[in-house]
C-alpha cells in the first residue's frame, strides 16, 4: 500500500470511491435521500482546499482518500470493496502525522465503524451535535465531534 499526494488522474476514482462509500454511510444513518455525488459537492465543501492523499494498492489502483488540514480531517473514504484491510487506518495515520497538534473530525451518529476507528486511533468524543448536514442543508443530522491531541 502506498500513500501519496492526489494527482488529477485520480479524480475518476475519487468519485467512484466517495459515491459508493457515501451511499452506505447515509443508508446506515437512515437518510439515504441525503445522498449527493462527489461531483455535486466537492466545490461547495472545498475538497481541494485541503491537503489530499490517496491510498494506492500494489496494482496502482486508488482505493481510498483523505482530505485534511492542520486542525481538521474533513474527508476519509475507502472503496467498500476494500473495507477492513487497514486502508483507512493508514490514511488516518498519515494525515494525523502531517496535521497539527490538535485535530477535529465530525462523524454521523450511526457511523459506528468510523467512530470505532477514530477512537482506536486516539480520538475522543467531545460533543454530540444536531444540525443541518454540511453540503445538503435540507437534511438535519446528529453527529459527534471527535478530537485528537498529539502528545
Amino acid at each position: 500500500m502506498i500513500i501519496r499526494n492526489y494527482e488529477k488522474k485520480d479524480w475518476k476514482r475519487l468519485n467512484e470511491i466517495h459515491d459508493e462509500a457515501r451511499k452506505i454511510e447515509l443508508n446506515n444513518a437512515g437518510i439515504p435521500d441525503a445522498y449527493l455525488s462527489l461531483e455535486e459537492t466537492y466545490e461547495n465543501e472545498g475538497l481541494f482546499d485541503y491537503e489530499l492523499l490517496v491510498a494506492e494498492d500494489k496494482t496502482g489502483l486508488v482505493v481510498g482518500f483523505v482530505a485534511f488540514y492542520e486542525e481538521e480531517i474533513a474527508w476519509l473514504y475507502v472503496d467498500p470493496k476494500y473495507h477492513r484491510k487497514g486502508i483507512a487506518t493508514k490514511l488516518l495515520s498519515e494525515s494525523i502525522e502531517k496535521a497539527g497538534n490538535h485535530i477535529f473530525i465530525e462523524v454521523l451518529e450511526n457511523n459506528i465503524e468510523a467512530i470505532n476507528l477514530y477512537k482506536k486511533m486516539g480520538f475522543t468524543v467531545v460533543e454530540k451535535k444536531t444540525g443541518k448536514m454540511v453540503g445538503n442543508e435540507s437534511f438535519e443530522v446528529t453527529g459527534y465531534i471527535l478530537e485528537y491531541k498529539k502528545q
